[in-house]
């Protein structure tokens, strides 16, 4: 027997240390899931980030742990046939996407990865309790606090910062003249997304934080996180986070007569905690205008407007600069500014007046000499470069943004006069500045973007087509096109909303089965609020409002393509499941 026992310790030593690991690279997956890299490695025909490797190598290791333990999964029955049913639902739907299938399987397989995760964190927090979930939400608050950090540093655009950020997404997101924030994400909209669903678990951990320290650590992460979600300018995620603050708020309020002694106090930091916020988006709402046009009005081509006033011009010499008087007026929304990181410009295209293609694209430009506001007219002595060429021209006058594009670019109308180019050539001049790479052809007004309305109405119409299971996960924003009468579409805008994504990709089924999850997920967070342990309806109640916020700006937007947010949302899942073995204290 003794010879038995000593040759079962290495290997229960080796099981152990597998457990250790696991449980690290799951703080480790946490703590860095806001710093997915553009780009992935190739594996097996398909390309796997960073943050989809790491999950793997978590995945690899709770099996691992799993056949060394001789046991299954400590995982609620209502997520595992839940989940199950969802994957088989998407599954089905992929493989009658006909030639879209690939794309469709792929979706799936993240949902696969992301459901596997979250039966991972819900046996991992089962068995390894409260010890383990501080240890994860301190490594998801970090991760979120630094990626948001970075991202106010961007708003800067100093150098340094924007050349740490430039792995993490192919551009800065612009609003025309505006920088909005995305940080280590690669669009705004997603860091709106994970920031406002992990600030409720920090709000949480503020209020079970014992030491001051903690406290004001974690109180002036939460506020990181608040002002930078904020600094998205994502309209939907001003509502959520707002809404998500205020929940959090009420639940203190609430609750706080059903418990006593010190453990008042976690809900009386909360309750106060919960102001600052609010007075911040109060404080932006009146005194900031950049961030009141963005609320009151999405469409950034309505920003910048301007109608001009120009009079003849003379002959010109080929190649020769003249002065010529022009008044512009700013018919927009926003500020033209005169100096800073995008100022505006008054500039010019020169157009072959045949033809009308463009001969040169980038004019001399003329700065603004003080800040022109909304209403506001001036009037500008612009240098006007001649072609090179004798011959009938048409020169375009036309606003510019540096670092924003042209006005004309947004459908605003350009200001055109006939010129005559002749006589003898003056050499002397230098050339203005260089044209782009991909120089516009002809001066046309862009498109404006497909409303949010027209994407639904277009969901709707491709589903009832197809009513049962849809017409493939995440291939809505391949076919939509026809639909809207459009010979070409840009196949990186979905539906903007997860419902309508759900019905259209797997139709009823799919949106029913995936509404089945939610509400399972919430009654096990619902049922964690009348036990009599404080730590346990805290945690509760930041799984749900963090599970909540994704439902809520579900209604504009669409998440499940982008590791980051996929994965949040299923570990909320998996954590609310957890919630009902969590012992009551260590």
């Amino acid at each position: 027997m003794a010879a038995i026992s000593d040759a079962r310790v290495p290997a229960v030593l080796r099981i152990d240390t597998f457990a250790a690991w696991l449980r690290w690279a799951l703080v480790l997956l946490l703590a860095c899931l806001p710093f997915e890299l553009n780009a992935g490695v190739a594996l097996a025909q398909l390309t796997f980030t960073n943050i989809e490797l790491l999950a793997l190598v978590v995945l690899a290791l709770w099996a691992v742990v799993l056949v060394g333990e001789r046991r299954l999964p400590q995982v609620p029955r209502w997520l595992v046939l839940g989940a199950g049913a969802l994957l088989l639902i998407f599954l089905a739907s992929a493989l009658l996407a006909g030639p879209w299938r690939g794309a469709a399987l792929k979706f799936t397989l993240r949902q696969f990865q992301g459901i596997l995760l979250a039966c991972c964190l819900a046996d991992q927090l089962a068995t390894g309790g409260w010890a383990l979930a501080r240890r994860l939400v301190l490594a998801l608050a970090a991760g979120a606090v630094v990626s948001a950090a970075l991202g106010l540093l961007e708003l800067t655009e100093a150098a340094p910062v924007l050349a740490l950020l430039a792995p993490f997404k192919e551009q800065p997101t612009l609003a025309g003249g505006l920088l909005r924030l995305s940080a280590t994400f690669g669009y705004a909209n997603i860091a709106a997304m994970y920031y406002e669903a992990v600030l409720p678990l920090v709000l949480v951990a503020t209020a079970l934080a014992a030491r001051r320290r903690d406290q004001i650590g974690l109180s002036i992460g939460m506020l990181v996180l608040y002002v930078a979600t904020l600094l998205t300018y994502s309209r939907a995620a001003f509502l959520t986070v707002n809404v998500a603050v205020a929940a959090i708020a009420l639940a203190a309020v609430v609750m706080r007569q059903r418990v006593a002694g010190q453990a008042q106090g976690a809900w009386r930091r909360v309750l106060v905690l919960c102001i600052g916020p609010l007075a911040i988006t109060l404080g932006l709402l009146a005194f900031s205008p950049v961030f009141q046009t963005r609320i009151a009005e999405p469409d950034v081509n309505s920003w910048y407007r301007a109608s001009y006033v120009v009079g003849a011009l003379p002959q010109l010499a080929p190649n020769a600069t003249v002065q010529v008087p022009v008044t512009v007026r700013n018919d927009g929304l926003v500020t033209w500014t005169n100096g800073g990181l995008r100022p505006v410009a008054l500039a010019y295209h020169w157009l072959d007046a045949r033809s009308r293609l463009v001969v040169r694209y980038n004019g001399r430009r003329t700065a603004l000499p003080a800040a022109v506001g909304p209403g506001q007219t001036m009037t500008l002595d612009a240098a006007v470069q001649a072609p090179l060429k004798p011959g009938s021209y048409v020169l375009a006058w036309d606003m510019v943004v540096q670092d924003g594009g042209w006005f004309s670019e947004r459908g605003n109308s350009v200001a055109e006069l006939p010129v005559t180019v002749a006589g003898t050539p003056v050499l002397s001049q230098p050339a203005p500045a260089a044209e782009p790479a991909n120089r516009p052809q002809r001066i046309t007004a862009r498109p404006a973007p497909i409303a949010r309305q027209q994407l639904w109405r277009a969901a709707i119409a491709i589903w009832l087509a197809h009513p049962l299971l849809g017409i493939g996960p995440d291939v809505f924003r391949h076919v939509y096109g026809p639909t809207l009468g459009l010979r070409e579409w840009d196949d990186r805008i979905h539906t903007n909303n997860l419902y309508l994504e759900l019905l259209v990709g797997a139709g009823v089924l799919g949106l029913a089965t995936f509404g089945a999850l939610v509400v399972g997920a919430l009654a096990v967070g619902r049922r964690s609020l009348t036990r009599p342990v404080a730590r346990l309806r805290w945690a509760a109640i930041g799984c749900m409002v963090g599970l909540a916020s994704f439902l809520l700006h579900g209604t504009l937007d669409m998440f499940l393509e982008y590791s980051a947010t996929y994965m949040l949302l299923w570990l909320l899942i998996g954590a609310l499941a957890a919630l009902e073995r969590l012992a009551p204290a260590d």
